[in-house]
């Protein structure tokens, strides 16, 4: 096998397992909880498990009406992550507005983690591109 083969074969299974933790599951309580994936307006994605029936409606109906609105919720440190943290899934906003010092966008959660794990809540201006009902 020549080098280029092998790269490739190392890029499509590097790829492959990429995507494996993305859409990995998440159990709440022996509940598998529904996911989406969002894109803030600097196009970073991160992938939301919603524990909440009612932010769970709202995040499809964005989906649906292709809706941008505020995001976000409690921030939780999470080292698997390739931003380090995630929303928690019991804590989640969906709003139209919200205070100033809340709003940012992932990179900057991402590149700044203790000031917004100090903060506590962030949200960012976003698109929800899918919803799972199972992940």
């Amino acid at each position: 096998m020549n080098d280029t083969k092998a790269l490739a074969i190392v890029i499509v299974l590097a790829a492959c397992l990429g995507l494996a933790w993305l859409y990995r599951p998440v159990v709440l309580n022996d509940v598998m909880l529904p996911s989406c994936l969002i894109r803030d307006l600097r196009s970073t994605t991160i992938r939301l498990y919603v524990a909440d029936g009612e932010v769970w409606q709202q995040l499809q109906t964005m989906k649906e009406q292709h809706l941008h609105k505020w995001i976000g919720g409690k921030l939780l440190r999470d080292t698997p992550s390739v931003l380090g943290f995630r929303f928690d899934s019991g804590n989640l906003i969906v709003a139209d507005f919200t205070i100033e010092t809340y709003q940012t966008w992932l990179l900057d959660i991402s590149g700044r983690l203790e000031y917004w794990l100090s903060v506590g809540v962030a949200v960012v201006w976003a698109e929800v591109l899918d919803a799972n009902i199972l992940s």
